[in-house]
C-alpha cells in the first residue's frame, strides 16, 4: 500500500479508505498478504476519517496554491513598477546631462553587467570583478 504521506496529496487516497473500510485481508493487498496483520473492518471510521481528511486536505492545498501564487503576482508585479520607476529615472539622465540615447544604453549595459547581484548598486567588490575582467589591476585602497 502507499504510504500515508500520498493521501495527503490525493494520490491514491480512496485506496486507503477501502483498506480501512473493508479491512486489509479483502482489499489492496492483492500479493502481499503478509503484510496485513490485523485485518479490522472499520467502515464508519474510514467514511468518516477520510470524507474529513479530503475535505480539509483539499481546501488546505488550494489555500497554499492560491497564497503562492498570489504572492508571486505581487513579487512580480512590484519588481515591474520597480523596473519602470528605473527606466524613468535613466531616461530623466538623457536631457540632464546632454547625452546621447545611444550612449546612454551603453552605460546601462555596462551597469548591469557590473552589477553581479541584481541588487541595483555597484559594490566594491563587483567593480574590482569588472575591472579585473578587462585587464585593470586594482587594490582595495584605489577602490576606496
Amino acid at each position: 500500500p502507499p504510504p500515508p504521506p500520498l493521501a495527503s496529496t490525493f494520490e491514491d487516497w480512496t485506496d486507503l479508505m477501502y483498506i480501512n473500510y473493508y479491512g486489509c485481508d479483502k482489499y489492496g493487498y492483492e500479493g502481499m498478504e503478509e503484510w496485513c496483520t490485523k485485518p479490522v473492518a472499520q467502515p464508519l471510521t474510514s467514511l468518516i476519517y477520510f470524507s474529513c481528511f479530503a475535505i480539509l486536505g483539499g481546501l488546505i492545498l488550494l489555500t497554499l496554491f492560491i497564497g503562492v501564487v498570489t504572492t508571486s503576482m505581487d513579487q512580480a508585479q512590484s519588481e515591474a513598477l520597480e523596473a519602470l520607476d528605473v527606466e524613468k529615472r535613466f531616461l530623466a539622465l538623457i536631457p540632464k546631462y546632454n547625452l546621447e540615447q545611444d550612449n546612454l544604453l551603453i552605460y546601462k549595459t555596462v551597469f548591469t553587467t557590473l552589477d553581479l547581484d541584481g541588487g541595483g548598486t555597484i559594490d566594491e567588490d563587483e567593480l574590482k570583478i569588472g575591472l579585473t575582467s578587462i585587464g585593470v589591476k586594482v587594490n582595495d585602497e584605489q577602490l576606496r
